[in-house]
């Protein structure tokens, strides 16, 4: 392939998961790093290996670093009604909210053993499209509404 015929490649982008127990509880966290690296001009093959490299290096660094249990106090469920929810239809109690609008919550669904977490009189979790699935909480109703039942 002649030089012009090569690609230029200008970005690295570096990326490496792991699910792991935290310490001190049955739980489990996954965790998924990713580092960019961009070229002001085409690398050498040698620049590229050594920033892949150091990208993976301070990834693993990151993966083995002891995860402490969470030590935040319950959440209130009347607190997380507060918070800007938008409901799925008009009328329904699920819904979803930005995670960095609940970052408590977010912080407890992390730490969760199943990725979900039970307050008040509903299950959240993570949702969001394939590229970020933490984009968004999801809260879905434990019970159905109760209504009561037809008058005879």
């Amino acid at each position: 392939m002649s030089e012009k015929e090569k690609p230029k490649i200008t970005k690295l982008v570096v990326g490496r998961g792991s699910t792991r127990k935290i310490a001190g509880t049955e739980n489990f966290d996954k965790t998924y790093y990713q580092i960019e690296f961009e070229f002001p001009e085409r690398p050498r093959a040698d620049e590229f290996e050594q920033a892949r490299k150091a990208g993976l290096e301070t990834i693993e660094a990151w993966l083995g670093e002891k995860i402490e249990p969470t030590t935040a106090k319950p959440l209130d469920p009347a607190e997380l009604e507060k918070l800007p929810w938008k409901p799925y239809k008009e009328g329904h109690r699920a819904g979803w909210v930005f995670t960095d609008k609940a970052e408590q919550l977010a912080d407890l669904i992390r730490h969760s053993e199943t990725g979900k977490v039970q307050i008040g009189e509903f299950e959240y979790k993570f949702s969001g499209p394939e590229e970020n699935r933490m984009m968004f909480i999801s809260r879905t109703p434990i019970k159905p509404e109760q209504t009561e039942p037809p008058k005879q």
